[in-house]
């Protein structure tokens, strides 16, 4: 066997032959394989430790198990079959969206509600389930200027309110039966102001579920370039969502990490919750991933 100073003595006849410089040793397709799955398995503890890019609490990621959110196909009639970690949608239904608007006689004011009604049953694989109906309304009112002729207009145009509402009833069927009620509603008045509520219900139990946004002021002790401080403008901040029921966080969804390189839909759930508590956070997470993805469906005029 060569040593490390004979393979650097041309003379030793022990140094192996050099390679002819346009000669090529491919990998064959066995051992390509293998790199693939040795590299893939040493980058999945990798991805699923990744860090949230939304600020939740430290303890709940300290102690939770880190799900990935998918969304499958959605068909005429139903909703996007989506799964989280060992939640998935096994049945569902999605009415069409109905637009109901009044006018007063001037044409001046306009109140517009879109309605869209949709269930679901969603399962694990311990065969503990939920069935999920849930309600969504949006309403706009808006105010329009009157033309007393082609140069004189009286009045102007603005909004005045929107809402975006999200009310479920969610039926957990784990080691006990329990009803679960999940009421979002998110408003913006004529001055641009906008709040968000929200809450799972069940008896005395009061989860309340709070937006959070990721921070992109970043090093402010570093001048950001001109193509970052673009990206800031035109991609909008990792946003998502945090459970917390009496200052403990249960579990939180991250909606979008802040990257054109996928939305990076994650769930932090606690591990010590129970069956049940679990299947309704999934089943609630699920009925408001469902509202924010349905933006583009078509509605059905009443």
């Amino acid at each position: 066997m060569p040593t490390f100073t004979s393979l650097l003595d041309p003379t030793d006849p022990r140094t192996p032959e050099p390679r002819e410089p346009g000669r090529r040793h491919p990998i064959t397709t066995s051992g390509f394989i293998a790199l693939c799955l040795a590299g893939g398995l040493c980058a999945a503890p990798l991805a699923l430790a990744a860090p949230p890019a939304i600020p939740i609490s430290d303890s709940l990621v300290a102690n939770a198990d880190q799900l990935n959110v998918k969304m499958g196909s959605q068909w005429f009639g139903q909703i996007a079959k989506w799964r989280i970690g060992p939640y998935a949608v096994v049945s569902s239904k999605l009415e069409a969206t109905r637009i109901r608007t009044n006018t007063n006689l001037l044409k001046t004011k306009t109140d517009s509600t879109l309605t869209t009604h949709f269930s679901f049953v969603m399962s694990d694989d311990a065969s503990h389930s939920a069935t999920v109906t849930a309600t969504r309304a949006f309403i706009n009112r808006s105010e329009h200027e009157f033309k007393l002729n082609k140069t004189v207009r009286l009045g102007s145009e603005g909004l005045i309110l929107e809402s975006d509402s999200l009310g479920a009833l969610i039926t957990v069927h784990a080691d006990t039966t329990e009803n679960w009620t999940l009421l979002k509603n998110s408003m913006i008045d004529a001055n641009e102001r906008g709040t968000v509520e929200a809450h799972l219900l069940n008896g005395e139990r009061k989860i309340v579920i709070t937006p959070v946004f990721a921070d992109r002021r970043g090093d402010k002790s570093q001048r950001p370039s001109f193509f970052s401080r673009l990206a800031a403008n035109a991609i909008p901040p990792a946003m998502g969502y945090e459970f917390v029921e009496e200052g403990r966080s249960l579990c939180a969804i991250q909606t979008f990490g802040g990257s054109l390189r996928g939305n990076a839909r994650m769930v932090w759930m606690h591990k010590s919750l129970d069956a049940g508590t679990k299947v309704a956070l999934a089943a609630a997470i699920t009925a408001m991933l469902q509202m924010e993805s349905s933006d583009d469906a078509q509605p059905a005029r009443e």
